[in-house]
């Protein structure tokens, strides 16, 4: 699955990926949270600079109906951000 545009670009500008695809999927921060099976806090928390457990990724990813990948952080860069850049106009996000 590409990374929709969409996503891409609220990454790139800074959005926590998990945020980011929440959103685009439509879901509230509480049912996100119940879907994965995690304490809306810990949730909200993990939006913000909060590292995901490897658990806990893969729960919101399961949730979300995507790669675990797309939402974890990796040295400071958003792995599945780099796997999608191929799929994005770089030119376009500069406009």
């Amino acid at each position: 699955m590409a990374m929709p545009d969409e996503i891409a670009e609220r990454i790139i500008g800074g959005m926590n990926p998990v945020k980011a695809w929440r959103l685009h999927s439509g879901f509230t921060l509480r049912e996100l949270a119940s879907r994965a099976g995690i304490p809306p806090a810990r949730l909200e928390r993990c939006e913000g600079r909060s590292r995901l457990l490897e658990e806990e990724a893969q729960a919101i990813a399961d949730a979300l109906g995507i790669g675990r990948s797309y939402v974890q952080r990796y040295r400071g860069e958003f792995r599945g951000c780099v796997a999608a850049l191929e799929d994005v106009d770089v030119d376009e996000l500069e406009r």
